[in-house]
């Protein structure tokens, strides 16, 4: 099994980094643009398709502890339940039950991920 590199790690720390942080995306996306954050639809984008989670979950997390590999099975299966729609709607996106949960096991996830 190869070790994830150190660049795509750290990329995907952020990212995840990023989700967790309900407090700034509520700053950003309530106050009109004053605070730079990205949209849910970008945070969406950046953790799904640019960084390949779905990939760095395979390679990196399912042959370690289980409980690491079931949060980011976890965080795909919520993120992806989560329609096109809602994520342009960021600031309704913040009451979705779905995003509340993957963000919640996103800062989990990330504490975690030294471990690999």
């Amino acid at each position: 099994m190869t070790e994830p590199s150190t660049e795509w790690q750290n990329e995907v720390r952020e990212a995840l980094d990023r989700l967790s942080d309900m407090e700034a995306q509520r700053q950003a996306w309530m106050s009109s643009g004053r605070i730079h954050f990205p949209d849910a639809l970008e945070l969406y984008l950046t953790l799904l398709d640019d960084l390949r989670f779905s990939d760095f979950v395979e390679r990196n997390l399912k042959h370690k502890d289980h409980g690491i590999y079931a949060q980011g099975i976890e965080i795909l299966r919520l993120l992806q339940d989560i329609t096109d729609e809602q994520l342009s709607d960021s600031v309704s996106i913040l009451d979705n039950s779905n995003w509340q949960r993957a963000a919640n096991l996103s800062a989990r996830l990330v504490s975690r991920l030294d471990e690999i």
